[in-house]
């Protein structure tokens, strides 16, 4: 299976689930720039951003426990897990926040956009806050991830459209 494919599956078989759920849900990070620039080569997992109320019934209908996240010295989750049940891993958090010059700091998305990956429909940051929330991480996989969102800016995701 392809890379587009993995991902076009994984969200096939999460999204309906997470919806049910009513929790919203917001797809971050490697996945995230795949679905604004259609590319997954590189897309081991899915990073998945839960709203804290809704996280106790999105475990639920994944079969997950309701598990506090440990975190590092960089990032941590009040709530975490791995749901393993499509081709792509996909990690859940809600509560999730980044340490920046020693204060902990919540990552909010502010502009949530839905959009279709292969038929699939999905949520994402905006192109303009996803990358600035990967220039925030400060990883340099997250810069290189960044600049892949600016090389495609001319083509921003509509719903629809990706």
């Amino acid at each position: 299976m392809d890379a587009n494919a993995a991902l076009a599956e994984t969200l096939r078989l999460l999204g309906p689930r997470l919806d049910a759920a009513r929790c919203s849900w917001t797809v971050i990070a490697s996945a995230a720039v795949a679905l604004h620039t259609g590319h997954a080569a590189g897309v081991g997992d899915l990073d998945v951003l839960l709203d804290e109320a809704g996280a106790a019934a999105a475990f639920a209908a994944l079969g997950l426990p309701l598990t506090t996240g440990a975190g590092t010295d960089r990032f941590r989750s009040r709530l975490f897990g791995t749901w393993h049940g499509g081709p792509l891993a996909v990690e859940l958090f809600a509560g999730f926040e980044l340490c920046s010059s020693g204060h902990w700091q919540e990552v909010r998305v502010e502009e949530r956009l839905e959009v279709e990956f292969q038929g699939v429909r999905a949520y994402v940051p905006s192109q303009a806050e996803l990358a600035a929330m990967l220039l925030r991480f400060g990883r340099e996989k997250d810069r290189a991830r960044a600049a892949m969102l600016s090389a495609s800016g001319r083509f921003p995701s509509r719903s629809g459209s990706v």
